[in-house]
C-alpha cells in the first residue's frame, strides 16, 4: 500500500521531481496524498493519485522543465476542475480528458480527489495515437464504452502491478493502452470493434472481474458479460479462447478459495458449510462431490490446524 506523504515530501520526491507538478492546498483541510505507479514501461506509465482538497498545477515557470507527453485524465473519485489551455470544464466522477504536459495547467477540487493518468510520449503518440488533438481540454463522457474498458484495465493495473506482470507482458500492456486511447480519441463504438488487442483486453478484464467475484452465487456468464458490454456468446468465446469455460474457471477458484481456507488455522471454527458458502456454493453435496473429485478426498478429511 503507498504510504501517505506529507506536502514538503510531495513536492521534493514526486511533485517537482517525477511530474514537475506542484500543489496549492486548500486551507481548510490538511494536506495529504497517495500516490499509486501501476504501470511503466518504454517512455508509457499510468499513476493513480489521491489528494486531499486544493489544486495542483503548473505553471510557465514550469514549462521549461516539462515532458513532452500527453495524459488521459480520469476522474476517479469526486468532481475534477481542469483547466487547460486556457478552458476550464467539471469532470464528474468516470469521465475524462486529454491535456499537454507541457503546457501550463491546473487540476483540482474543492474536496479530496483522485484521479487516474495514462502518460503517453507523444512521439509514439502522434503515430500510434492520432487525433488526440481533437480532444485536447475537452470532456469525454462516463458512458463512452472504449472509456469504460480503458478504466477496468486500469482497475486490473491496480491488483497487477508492474512487479507481477508476467515476462514479456509489459510490451503487450503498453500496446493495449496504446490501442485503447486511440479508439477514445476516435470516438468509435466498441461494440464494432473485435480487433486482436481489444480482444486481449476484453479477456483480461473478464478475467480479473471473474477473480474478484467468484464468492458470488449469483455470478454468471450474463453478469459478466453485462459489465464489459458484450454478449454472453461472445465472453464465452473469449474464455474459451484462454483454455478454460466460464464454469470451469469459477469452480475451480471456488474449490482453490475453500481448501485455503480448511488449511488455514484462523478458518478451523469455521463449519465445512460456512467455507462452502463463503467459497460461492449454494449445495453442500455438490461441493462435497467437486471437491473429492479435484483433491481426492472429502472436505472433512482435510486435517484442520489449530491457531497458533
Amino acid at each position: 500500500m503507498p504510504a501517505e506523504l506529507s506536502l514538503s515530501t510531495w513536492r521534493e520526491q514526486i511533485g517537482r521531481r517525477l511530474i514537475n507538478l506542484d500543489f496549492e492546498p486548500s486551507p481548510r483541510e490538511r494536506f495529504r496524498a497517495l500516490i499509486e505507479p501501476l504501470f511503466h514501461h518504454d517512455g508509457l506509465r499510468v499513476t493513480r493519485s489521491r489528494i486531499s482538497a486544493g489544486v495542483t498545477f503548473r505553471d510557465k515557470s514550469m514549462v521549461g522543465d516539462g515532458e513532452y507527453t500527453r495524459s488521459l485524465l480520469f476522474a476517479d473519485h469526486g468532481r475534477l476542475t481542469v483547466t487547460h489551455q486556457g478552458r476550464e470544464i467539471t469532470l464528474r466522477q468516470g469521465e475524462a480528458t486529454v491535456v499537454e504536459n507541457w503546457m501550463p495547467g491546473r487540476v483540482g477540487s474543492d474536496t479530496t480527489f483522485a484521479f487516474a493518468a495514462v502518460v503517453l510520449p507523444v512521439a509514439d503518440g502522434n503515430s500510434s495515437c492520432p487525433g488526440l488533438d481533437r480532444v485536447l481540454g475537452k470532456p469525454i463522457w462516463r458512458n463512452d464504452g472504449t472509456l469504460k474498458l480503458i478504466r477496468d484495465y486500469i482497475r486490473i493495473l491496480r491488483r497487477k502491478t508492474h512487479a507481477h506482470l508476467q515476462p514479456g507482458a509489459a510490451a503487450a500492456v503498453r500496446r493495449h493502452l496504446f490501442d485503447l486511447a486511440s479508439l477514445v480519441v476516435s470516438g468509435g463504438n466498441i461494440a464494432d470493434v473485435d480487433v486482436p488487442s481489444v480482444q486481449e483486453i476484453r479477456l483480461a478484464t473478464a478475467i480479473a472481474l471473474i477473480e474478484g467475484q467468484f464468492c458470488d452465487p449469483g455470478l454468471t456468464p450474463a453478469v459478466v458479460a453485462a459489465n464489459l458490454n458484450i454478449s454472453t456468446r461472445y465472453l464465452e468465446r473469449l474464455l474459451e479462447s484462454s483454455g478454460r469455460t466460464f464454469s470451469a474457471r469459477v469452480m475451480d477458484l471456488r474449490l482453490d478459495a475453500a481448501h485455503r481456507m480448511l488449511d488455514d488455522p484462523a478458518a478451523r471454527h469455521l463449519r465445512i458449510s460456512e467455507i462452502a458458502a463463503r467459497s460461492g456454493f449454494t449445495d453442500l453435496s455438490h461441493f462435497s462431490r467437486r471437491f473429492r473429485q479435484r483433491y481426492g478426498e472429502p472436505p472433512s478429511a482435510v486435517p484442520r490446524s489449530r491457531p497458533k
